[in-house]
């Protein structure tokens, strides 16, 4: 993967390419054969608000037309902020240790030489850089290895089989989330509660989200937004809502086009009309 960037008279384009079999050999190094079969175009691209608008503007020079399917995504509330959208773009392109992102996880799993295997050490092992390191022969269990956690992790993650999620469980089993939460919340030491057991439990919500059940899950101690649980009510702008709205401004409306597009319900601060220009 190379990754380019380059300045622009009002932000900051970034550009990745993925080698294809034309351009590289799999035999090349240890870094495996190519995950697309065609060489692609730049493939990622990030920018701010105003690289956005000037891109969208007449008569101003860009380095690359905008890719037709990020031409109906929703822009950044605020300039200061760097969105980045990659799912148009390389949905299907990628593979490695963190999956193929094809929206099937049953085949997450697949090796470098693209067999798809249920062990994680048989997978973990095949993507490795050197082939003099020796293979990963365990995979102690975080509950084993960190035992003074685990009624903690137990009890912390049942959130996710309670009633407090019941609207969900018959859309999103939440029995593998809530395996998945007290290996991470055991894996993690005591300084890292919410980064491992609120990003699992965040996982499950998110997919409930997409499974039309919202849940409003977080509270003042459990998983809390700070910046809003303290705002006065009515008297702020932005407010937090695990379920939020779904209308946005794209690229097309900038100049002059509305289209129809279905996005997925997001979590975070929501404002407003005219929330966008609100810097504070």
């Amino acid at each position: 993967m190379r990754v380019a960037t380059w300045p622009t008279p009002r932000g900051r384009w970034a550009s990745t390419w993925w080698w294809s079999p034309a351009r590289a050999s799999s035999s090349s190094g240890t870094r495996g054969p190519p995950c697309s079969s065609s060489w692609l175009p730049p493939t990622r691209w990030a920018a701010s608000l105003p690289a956005l608008s000037s891109l969208s503007s007449p008569g101003r020079p860009t380095p690359h037309p905008l890719p037709q399917c990020l031409q109906d995504k929703p822009l950044p509330s605020s300039s200061p902020f760097l969105e980045s959208w990659d799912a148009c773009l390389l949905q299907g392109t990628v593979c490695g240790l963190c999956g193929n992102f094809d929206d099937r996880s049953s085949n997450d799993f697949t090796t470098r030489d693209h067999m798809v295997v249920s062990s994680e050490l048989d997978f973990g092992n095949s993507w490795k850089e050197a082939p003099t390191c020796p293979d990963v022969s365990a995979n102690p269990e975080p509950c084993s290895l960190n035992p003074h956690r685990r009624s903690w992790a137990e009890k912390q993650c049942s959130i996710l089989k309670s009633s407090v999620f019941s609207i969900c469980h018959s859309k999103v089993d939440p029995t593998p989330f809530y395996e998945a939460c007290v290996h991470d919340s055991c894996s993690c030491d005591t300084g890292g509660d919410c980064e491992c057991f609120c990003s699992a439990v965040a996982s499950y919500a998110q997919e409930c989200t997409k499974a039309e059940a919202c849940v409003f899950w977080r509270t003042p101690d459990l998983c809390p937004v700070f910046c809003d649980y303290y705002n006065p009510p009515h008297e702020c702008e932005w407010h937090y809502e695990p379920c939020g709205n779904r209308s946005f401004e794209t690229c097309r409306t900038i100049n002059g086009i509305h289209s129809n597009i279905s996005v997925s319900y997001l979590e975070g601060e929501q404002g407003g009309p005219g929330a966008g220009d609100d810097s504070g």
